[in-house]
């Protein structure tokens, strides 16, 4: 019993000093599946910057959701400035499960914008079960190329990545997994590079025995070897070399296809290869590195999952870390966080969605310092069966702050209704509050012989979304118009002052009550025209007119409000 005590004691003691030590977190952004059984943000991903607008947005996708048919999936983009959703795509047919995996593509057309990759590896469009990858332009979401290998059950789309200029023309390609390719045996698995000009085959890629489910996973590295072509990883997370089911990661070469090097996975179950992601350079040297998920490892309880860094330039292990208890599963998703802590160097993040600490299954994510692999912040689940960390990916930084936010979601959340799924923005920078809106420009009393003022509560966050713009003063009964620009002045303008410039927006139109007030509640994510986005960064000026029917002009405005708005 003493034993017991003290290992209990010393486990509590360890649980606080690594809560301690996490940084500390803010949602900034939270988005939800639109149905029950979506499970919305089974995968997810930063989509690099699709609109021009120098923030990264994202991806996330829904392949049970059935707006075309059962199961037939749907993807949904969405503005990283915003938060709004700028559109959403849809599988062809039941079954397709399009969004079961999903990545940025690059810039495959040349057009400066990040495209996309979605796969739907139920699609039957090629064979039965083929599988099918499309890529769409990130601008609008046209779709440029559907690939496939043809072969019936394959299930190519099980996994897709940006693979990078792999063909040195200038243009991105794009690297699909199909796990179920008998090619070089029965499931052995296959993986397909294919070109971002064109959409034909560049690199086939196989399994090494049959069963491996080579192609599990997929990611770009970047050019490791330095021969200014981009190379390549792929997991076989069913490989037997080390044991029946230990797995392994293969990295290729991108200009020709041949292996650089392989790494395994230790021992029979672990799973390894089931996720793969580069790390960015965690190390310094120049190079990427990569990250390998085992969520099947025994390191440290049975299933309790492992996630190991590796050097890109020799396949060294630079760091392991270790779910935290049985059955959690760590390492079913990994990926690069991108500088999260502000030391210069790539961190990176790591899912275990069976943790139970907030209810079985809740789910964790975990992000670790790729300077020296200490724990930087943990996120946890709210409820028992939101298996958070089933996807997780680096978000870019968003808020200009220089440090990276993550994506993480929870696939089983039922917050909205049952397992319509869920996905987080998350900054583990400390908050700042934004810069209050000032008040400019002259106002001019009216027939009542008062003045009208603009006034406001909330903030200018983008992330809040809670600023409301406040008349008072107006005549009672008259109309008011809300309104706002890009630019300020100050000229007269029936018996008051504009004190806007265009391009003007109209926001809301109503009657002044009885005491000469009005409200509006400015919706962030919904603009009168989308040339009117608010952005981060972006600075708007608002006023109000109304109208004075007792006045020389028959009308009046306020004073005015400048707002600079941040995250």
């Amino acid at each position: 019993m003493k034993a017991n005590f003290l290992s209990f004691l010393l486990s509590a003691m360890i649980l606080v000093l690594l809560v301690a030590g996490a940084s500390a977190q803010q949602n900034l952004h939270e988005f939800h599946g639109e149905a029950a059984g979506d499970r919305f943000g089974w995968a997810l991903a930063c989509a690099g910057d699709t609109d021009g607008d120098g923030i990264a947005d994202w991806l996330f996708g829904s392949p049970f959701s059935d707006e075309n048919g059962t199961s037939s999936g749907s993807a949904r983009l969405v503005s990283g400035a915003t938060g709004a959703t700028r559109y959403t795509l849809h599988g062809a047919a039941a079954l397709d499960l399009f969004g079961y995996s999903l990545a940025c593509a690059g810039d495959v057309d040349g057009d400066g914008f990040s495209d996309l990759v979605i796969g739907a590896y139920g699609n039957d469009d090629f064979a039965t079960e083929a599988g099918t990858a499309y890529v769409f332009s990130g601008i609008d979401g046209t779709l440029l190329h559907a690939l496939s290998g043809g072969e019936a059950f394959e299930n190519g789309g099980i996994s897709v990545a940006g693979a990078g200029d792999v063909d040195g023309d200038g243009l991105d390609d794009v690297l699909v997994g199909a796990w179920g390719s008998d090619l070089a045996g029965p499931n052995a698995g296959a993986a397909r590079v294919f070109s971002g000009a064109d959409g034909s085959l560049l690199r086939l890629l196989l399994g090494e025995a049959e069963l491996d489910l080579f192609g599990t996973a997929v990611c770009g590295l970047g050019d490791i070897d330095g021969d200014g072509r981009a190379d390549l990883a792929v997991g076989a997370k069913w490989n037997d070399v080390n044991g029946s089911g230990a797995g392994s990661v293969e990295v290729f070469s991108g200009a020709d296809g041949a292996p650089l090097f392989t790494l395994r996975g230790a021992a029979s179950g672990d799973g390894f290869g089931s996720s793969v992601a580069c790390a960015g350079d965690v190390d310094g040297d120049g190079v990427n590195d990569l990250i390998v998920g085992a969520p099947g490892a025994d390191v440290s309880g049975t299933n309790a999952g492992s996630a190991t860094v590796y050097s890109g330039v020799d396949g060294s292990s630079l760091f392991q870390f270790e779910g935290p208890a049985a059955g959690d599963g760590f390492g079913v998703s990994v990926a690069g966080a991108g500088d999260m802590d502000g030391d210069g160097r790539a961190d990176v993040i790591v899912g275990a969605h069976g943790n139970d600490a907030n209810g079985s299954g809740a789910g964790c994510a975990r992000v670790f310092s790729g300077a020296d692999g200490s724990l930087i912040s943990e996120v946890l689940g709210d409820a028992s069966g939101d298996r958070l960390g089933f996807s997780v990916d680096g978000g870019g930084d968003i808020d200009g702050d220089g440090r990276a936010e993550v994506l993480v979601s929870a696939y089983g959340c039922s917050a909205q209704t049952a397992m319509s799924g869920e996905a987080r923005v998350w900054s583990f920078s400390e908050p700042t509050a934004c810069p209050a809106p000032v008040s400019y420009c002259a106002t001019n009393s009216h027939s009542g012989g008062s003045a009208a003022n603009l006034g406001w509560t909330g903030s200018a966050s983008v992330r809040a979304n809670d600023l409301e713009l406040l008349c008072t003063g107006a005549v009672p009964g008259q109309s008011v118009m809300f309104f706002y620009g890009a630019g300020q002045t100050e000229q007269p303008f029936g018996d008051g002052f504009l004190c806007v410039t265009g391009p003007i927006f109209r926001l809301s139109v109503g009657s002044a009550d009885v005491s000469g007030g009005a409200t509006h509640a400015l919706d962030i994510g919904s603009p009168s025209d989308p040339a009117g986005q608010i952005t981060l960064g972006s600075t708007w000026f608002f006023q109000v007119w109304y109208r004075d029917p007792g006045g020389p002009s028959g009308f009046n405005l306020t004073d005015a409000l400048e707002a600079t708005f941040c995250q």
